[in-house]
């Protein structure tokens, strides 16, 4: 009897002390799926929110690789809800190594863009604004699937590529080495493409001494394709930048030998003076002023990303050279930058230079797009030739010499 009324007790109390489940819901909050391959994006939503919603990406992470091997789409998707939980560089290369067996290689290369290029910051850690790697310096192993990704994306390299990676100070000989031996890419070497690409990663003195063959300087000029002695720059075009295919991207295929942007670049006077710094550009202008002379105008782009067109920051320079390639003279002959306004005649070897001033609703700042031109006054206009040697010269002072 005593031992059936402990039971009873027993019972009783087990029942009374019955776990209750309760489910309890609570806002995450995730990075845009839009906003993923965004740097910029990626570092404020990793300074809001650190790891906090760590634990929860990694679940994700699992269903992604339990999902790779019979459902690759679904294996994409669960990688990339783990990212807009926790977009840390891991999550980044699970996902480009998904992307790569989809074949998508578009979407791969850009998964790529925010672990291997900088963007512009500016916070409390920044405060006068800077470019950083969201993620940290990329090491070499990132680089080079950064490149490859390149290649299968758009079936080339570019030459900023290759100069980042000096930048970085990473090999870039032993990058060059595993780049045209991953069998991932089928390069046909004989190409002029390939070696276009391969020409990228000379060093500096073969490349000043490549740049001083007169074929070489010859290719410059042949892939310019504007070369009538009479145009203008004026107020309508002189913001006119080709974004598509600055730096050389679009050179022409009917160029005969290998000519790259990596070349071209190093016939700007800018390049030049200054070898370390990166510049936009476009060769827009060539003209022949003597059997030895030629003339180029060529436009430099500093613009700030997706701004308004009349907040673009472009200059045109004229430059004259030898047949060596040598700079015989130069002037910037139109522009825009903030408040100033430059414009060009150009007729048969002699140009008029007319400068405004533009007024703007506040004070000009080139990062503060809320703003607009109130007016355009005129300052001055100046006239100039083109000697036969290359020599530019004031008008009037050429004119008072006779």
């Amino acid at each position: 009897m005593k031992k059936t009324l402990l039971f009873s007790i027993l019972s009783v109390s087990l029942l009374a002390c019955e776990v209750k489940q309760e489910t309890v819901y609570r806002d995450v909050p995730v990075l845009h799926a839009s906003s993923i391959y965004q740097a910029d994006s990626i570092y404020f939503y990793s300074q809001k929110y650190g790891d906090n919603n760590k634990e929860l990406a990694q679940s994700y992470l699992k269903r992604s690789k339990a999902a790779e091997d019979n459902d690759l789409e679904m294996a994409v998707y669960y990688c990339k809800r783990a990212i807009t939980l926790n977009p840390v560089a891991e999550y980044y290369k699970n996902l480009s190594a998904l992307l790569e067996k989809t074949g998508n290689y578009d979407e791969m290369y850009r998964s790529w863009v925010p672990l291997v290029e900088k963007r512009y910051i500016k916070d409390s850690a920044h405060p006068e604004g800077e470019y950083v790697y969201v993620f940290g310096n990329p090491d070499e192993d990132a680089y080079h699937e950064y490149m490859v990704a390149c290649m299968l994306a758009y079936g080339r390299l570019y030459s900023e590529t290759v100069y980042e990676a000096r930048e970085l100070g990473l090999n870039v000989n032993r990058l060059k080495e595993r780049f045209f031996s991953d069998k991932r890419m089928k390069i046909d070497m004989s190409t002029p493409e390939a070696k276009n690409m391969m020409l990228l990663f000379l060093s500096d003195e073969k490349l000043a001494a490549y740049n001083k063959l007169e074929s070489s300087f010859k290719d410059m000029l042949s892939s310019i394709k504007d070369v009538s002695p009479v145009f203008e720059i004026d107020k309508d075009n002189v913001h006119e930048f080709r974004y598509n295919e600055f730096n050389g991207m679009d050179e022409s295929e009917e160029m005969d030998g290998p000519t790259t942007s990596y070349l071209l670049v190093n016939y700007l006077k800018e390049k030049r003076e200054h070898p370390d710094e990166w510049y936009r550009y476009n060769f827009n202008h060539v003209i022949d002023i003597s059997d030895s002379v030629k003339a180029v105008i060529y436009a430099i782009d500093s613009s700030e990303n997706a701004c308004p067109v009349e907040m673009r920051h472009i200059y045109h320079r004229l430059v004259t050279y030898n047949r060596k390639a040598e700079i015989i003279s130069s002037q910037i002959v139109a522009l825009q930058s903030g408040e100033k306004l430059t414009t060009l005649s150009y007729n048969m070897n002699k140009f008029t230079v007319t400068e405004y001033k533009r007024d703007w609703k506040k004070p000009y700042d080139k990062r503060d797009f809320d703003n607009y031109i109130t007016g355009t006054e005129k300052l001055k206009e100046s006239s100039y030739m083109i000697l036969p040697d290359g020599r530019i010269r004031d008008s009037e002072a050429v004119a008072s010499a006779l």
